[in-house]
């Protein structure tokens, strides 16, 4: 990649382990310190950061609504708060591509990308995550999250033309891209058999394919490439124009098909069985 490509990088880092429960952390608590652990890691000064980032899905979970309106207080750059990304599942990747884009625009210099999630908050988190399911699917199938993915998988596998082993790749890429991370709260490698072989929860969803109650935090500060300061004395994770504009269309398929299930939902909610109605998805 040429200088005048490398338009942002990753100056610095911050994450806490990802587990079950963290009792002993308020929301609050997880955000200040992996944004603290990011500007340690960059030996960047708080003074220095022109601009936050608050990557947070659905606030269901934390039993308190609206997080960036309380739990950003005191963090660096909180005066200059550019705004919460909640795009479900991938909200951390949008935020990341976002704090890029600032930096490539040179809106801003160096934007700190925090987010957290705190299951502990919640004491049914089934019954919340099953409070963001549209009103329309449920009519044909018991409406919780486990079989509001399990709909989506099916209209996308048969989109796609891909069976359970096809899908059974995801968790064994994820799983692997865990093991020496000492971060992470699922360090055991799985096999694809491993994986078709587990209970199924809702066709065609495995255990093995669900995610875990998962408590956890991590920051990342985005800067240009040319800062000088801990970030050339290592190698630099650079980002261009290019591949900027791939993590975009990579999030926005991602979104389009999250999108396509709640359509499928209200398409099927009429006269199509659950099961069948994947049938229809073109």
């Amino acid at each position: 990649m040429k200088a005048a490509e490398r338009i942002a990088g990753v100056l610095g880092i911050g994450q806490l382990p990802m587990r079950t429960r963290l009792p002993q952390y308020t929301y609050a608590d997880l955000l200040g310190r992996v944004a603290q652990a990011a500007l340690a890691d960059a030996e960047v000064d708080a003074e220095d950061i022109d601009g936050l980032i608050l990557a947070m899905a659905p606030t269901t979970t934390l039993g308190i609504d609206e997080p960036h309106f309380w739990a950003l207080a005191g963090l660096p750059g909180a005066d200059r708060f550019l705004g919460r990304v909640h795009t479900l599942a991938s909200s951390g990747l949008v935020a990341f591509r976002l704090a890029c884009s600032y930096v490539a625009a040179k809106r801003a210099k160096r934007v700190l990308v925090v987010a957290a999630d705190l299951a502990d908050e919640a004491p049914d988190l089934i019954g919340a995550i099953t409070a963001m399911a549209d009103p329309f699917a449920p009519r044909q199938y018991p409406g919780n999250a486990a079989t509001a993915h399990a709909f989506q998988a099916a209209a996308y596998m048969a989109r796609n033309g891909l069976d359970e082993r096809d899908m059974a790749h995801v968790i064994v890429k994820n799983r692997a891209n865990g093991v020496d991370n000492q971060y992470a709260q699922l360090r055991q490698g799985v096999t694809h058999d491993e994986v078709l072989a587990s209970p199924v929860l809702s066709w065609p969803i495995k255990r093995l394919e669900a995610s875990p109650r998962t408590s956890g935090a991590a920051a990342v500060l985005v800067g240009p490439p040319d800062d000088g300061r801990n970030f050339l004395r290592r190698k630099p994770l650079l980002f261009g124009r290019q591949q900027i504009a791939e993590m975009l269309r990579a999030v926005l398929k991602g979104v389009w098909h999250g999108a396509r299930r709640v359509g499928v939902g209200y398409w099927a909610a009429g006269s199509i069985p659950f099961g069948h109605g994947e049938q229809g998805v073109k």
